[in-house]
């Protein structure tokens, strides 16, 4: 069995006079990526791997839920790949994720988060993957190279507004 975790990057801020790839989290973003991280460990999530886009929003993202997932600096991985991936960029990413890890966790950007989640999620997909927004896909599947729309499916989707208000913040 192997599960993915993808993570669309918290709210980021658009006025720093920052290049794209360097914006932080917003005010909101900060409220909303140590709930969401909280509300996944609450849940039971154990990522055996992280793996994040090099953007500044992404890694500030990650770096919550890695701390509330309590996963090690060295399974946390870092990747220009992800930033601002295609769906099939994405599938070849978690293609080549060594078979040891059956749970990852992916921080990334849409639109290609969007496009890549509804490629397992049928009938049902999604118009747009909200910022913090969670989606969790299952397969039973032994090998990550067949992790596929037709052999995993969506499982669970998590989004800040749909979170109740008992989830406090863990900072």
């Amino acid at each position: 069995m192997k599960r993915i975790f993808v993570v669309r990057h918290a709210k980021s801020s658009w006025e720093t006079g920052k290049s794209d790839f360097e914006r932080p989290l917003n005010p909101r973003g900060l409220r909303d990526a140590p709930r969401m991280a909280e509300y996944l460990k609450l849940k039971g999530a154990k990522p055996d791997l992280l793996i994040t886009s090099a953007a500044v929003r992404a890694r500030m993202t990650a770096a919550y839920f890695a701390e509330a997932l309590e996963i090690p600096e060295e399974l946390q991985w870092e990747t220009k790949d992800l930033y601002h991936a295609a769906m099939l960029e994405i599938l070849d990413l978690v293609c080549s994720v060594p078979d040891e890890y059956d749970t990852i966790m992916l921080f990334g950007h849409n639109p290609g988060f969007t496009y890549f989640v509804n490629e397992f999620w049928g009938k049902n997909w999604i118009d747009n993957l909200p910022t913090c927004g969670v989606v969790e896909i299952e397969g039973d599947v032994k090998s990550w190279t067949m992790f596929t729309g037709e052999t995993a499916k969506v499982v669970g989707h998590y989004f800040p507004k749909l979170l109740p208000p008992a989830i406090p913040p863990n900072h």
